[in-house]
């Protein structure tokens, strides 16, 4: 009997050493300025269209037309054509094809319209509403870390500021203060997400594998 209960303990044991292997994090990822800029611009895609948390696979088609629409709109103008209702604008769905794989490396399974977000699909065309937003969100990384085989983990911290606001989104709070003592952004969200590295034609990226919130 105490040879059962001994190794039943050294089997908890094992196990529970597992799982606290499987929670470390890999090696962490001394950045340079330039990479820490460049995830800086990479995170804040996701952002500065308030993106929601999501697991591995799980995010749905209308999520990333979501995404591809809004990131667009914002980042690639002259993609957008006039076109549709009054006031709307439409952009051809090979560009949202094209920024998907670019962040999420996944195929849009079915192209749709989308009422909640007056998002219309027609004949290989997407049309939305011309309009601003009100305020302004921006990421910075907080840390990454190697987990292997081209698979990192990142924390990211989210700021928001008015939609007027134009300082530097790579800068900190000290330098906020001194620049605008008005409009000085403010940490909405605490992130961590996983990234996988990948290299096409002699070029490397991310592309987001999932994205949880850690803390509000």
């Amino acid at each position: 009997m105490k040879f059962k209960n001994t190794a039943g303990i050294l089997l908890i044991l094992a196990f529970a050493a597992s799982i606290a292997f499987a929670q470390t994090p890999g090696k962490e990822v001394k950045l340079t300025p330039k990479e820490k800029k460049e995830l800086n611009t990479f995170f804040s895609n996701f952002s500065e269209v308030f993106v929601e948390p999501f697991a591995k696979d799980k995010i749905s088609d209308i999520k990333l037309i979501e995404f591809s629409i809004y990131h667009n709109y914002r980042n690639n103008e002259k993609r957008f054509t006039k076109g549709g209702k009054e006031y709307q604008v439409k952009i051809k769905a090979s560009y949202i094809d094209e920024t998907v794989m670019k962040f999420f490396g996944k195929k849009i399974t079915k192209h749709q319209s989308i009422a909640d977000s007056g998002i219309d699909y027609k004949d290989g065309w997407y049309y939305t509403t011309d309009a601003s937003g009100e305020e302004f969100d921006f990421s910075q990384i907080a840390s990454l870390y190697d987990n292997g085989g081209n698979i990192f983990t990142a924390t990211v911290n989210v700021y928001s500021a008015g939609s007027g606001w134009a300082g530097d989104t790579h800068a900190n709070e000290n330098v906020w203060k001194k620049a605008s003592p008005d409009d000085v952004p403010q940490i909405t969200d605490k992130m961590k997400a996983t990234l996988q590295k990948v290299t096409e034609k002699g070029k490397s990226r991310y592309i987001l594998v999932d994205y949880t919130r850690v803390s509000k």
